[in-house]
């Protein structure tokens, strides 16, 4: 028998053969009783594991979204960097060619407890894509956005020629070196962001 653990629904309990081959059993209460039956072959793993994330919210191929009224939290650097909203154009496997972020309207939601807040990018930076173009984010509170969670603590990360991208309205705390980090490309070959605002923010 063992203590409850919060919001457990079920418990893997490893055990070994009289030949020595590792095998578990799943149950879903607080105690186990070995009655003979075989489990499954298995062994535990040789540490612990955590929960992995890699965002909260995530578009890579999607036209006219309208995003409203929502809480996003709870967010780590674990299987990516820890970015909470995430809108990249990702063309997986290099069969999407027509995947795009377009006319997508992100407004009055609430953004917290994360590592870092938005990451956008206007193309994939593996395979061919369209263009990211005409996305909107307007009057959200974001705060909470923290190292401690084990990113950098970053409100936006815009880059690789995203057209036409607005903030506008919204509120940023964060403990982080950076409210909005740009990028593109390089000095002989620059991506521009074009059309991009930023007005009527509070950090």
């Amino acid at each position: 028998t063992w203590q409850a653990v919060p919001d457990a629904t079920e418990y893997r309990v490893h055990g070994r053969t009289p030949g020595g081959a590792a095998e578990y059993w799943t149950v879903t209460g607080t105690s186990f009783t070995d009655t003979g039956v075989p489990g499954k072959p298995g062994a535990p793993p040789s540490e612990g594991t955590r929960w992995q994330v890699k965002n909260v919210f995530e578009l890579k191929s999607a036209r006219r979204v309208r995003v409203q009224y929502n809480l996003f939290e709870n967010n780590w650097k674990a299987g990516q960097p820890g970015y909470a909203i995430v809108l990249t154009p990702r063309n997986q496997d290099g069969r999407c060619t027509w995947c795009v972020i377009e006319s997508v309207d992100f407004s009055h939601n609430i953004v917290r407890n994360t590592t870092a807040a938005f990451n956008i990018s206007g193309y994939d930076t593996n395979h061919p894509t369209l263009q990211t173009r005409d996305v909107r984010i307007a009057e959200n509170l974001i705060y909470g956005v923290t190292t401690a969670l084990g990113g950098n603590g970053w409100g936006v990360l815009i880059g690789d020629e995203p057209r036409d991208v607005a903030f506008d309205r919204n509120t940023f705390e964060f403990d982080g070196t950076t409210l909005l980090y740009a990028y593109g490309g390089t000095a002989t070959a620059p991506r521009a962001i074009l059309g991009f605002q930023f007005t009527n923010n509070a950090a």
